[in-house]
């Protein structure tokens, strides 16, 4: 009986008990790494914290074991799981805005009255390439970080041919922002929306 017990508590407990502190430990450097580009100094550091302390738990338990290697599986197979788990965080957590810009060799009117549709902030501006007999234009779109992928989709959909780049924003003055109008010239566009 106890030898059968050693048995599941060496195949069975330790490595879920491996498996699950990696996750954890991945997940909880998603949150830094998120907290750390957001400036957030404390949540990083306590994040940061308990993750290297898990991660401690982990390592113990395969440096006792060197020669199991169902260990190294549930390690591995942990950090997987992790990175996973953690993406899905990210989704779920991030916050910010982020600034999209789009060039395009014809008018962007069509594309900045989808976004207008959904609620998305866009500006236009006319470009002179290096060949000056052509005019290109600008688009730059300031969106909620969430709504990324609706503004990449919409611009596919519509404006197949240009070309458009996405920045994160670390800060802004979102409150002057929601004052200002930035959609078309058309007066039943020229309304206030809010940022986020």
């Amino acid at each position: 009986m106890e030898l059968a017990q050693k048995e599941l508590i060496e195949w069975v407990a330790i490595p879920l008990f491996i498996f699950f502190a990696r996750v954890c430990d991945v997940s909880l450097d998603t949150l830094r790494i998120i907290n750390v580009n957001g400036n957030n100094k404390w949540s990083a550091t306590i994040l940061g914290f308990f993750q290297v302390l898990i991660w401690l738990f982990a390592m113990q338990q395969i440096m006792e074991n060197l020669n199991n290697f169902f260990y190294y599986i549930a390690y591995a197979g942990g950090f997987a799981a992790g990175n996973y788990a953690g993406l899905i965080i990210q989704g779920k957590l991030i916050k910010g805005i982020v600034l999209v810009r789009v060039i395009a060799d014809h008018s962007l009117k069509t594309l900045s009255e989808k976004l207008y549709l959904q609620n998305i902030k866009s500006t236009q501006m006319e470009g002179t390439p290096h060949q000056v007999d052509k005019k290109t234009s600008i688009m730059l779109i300031i969106a909620n970080r969430k709504k990324t992928d609706l503004v990449i989709d919409i611009i596919e959909d519509t404006c197949p041919s240009a070309f458009y780049s996405v920045q994160d924003v670390r800060h802004a003055s979102a409150d002057n922002l929601n004052k200002l109008h930035l959609f078309d010239s058309r007066k039943e566009l020229r309304t206030k929306h809010t940022l986020l």
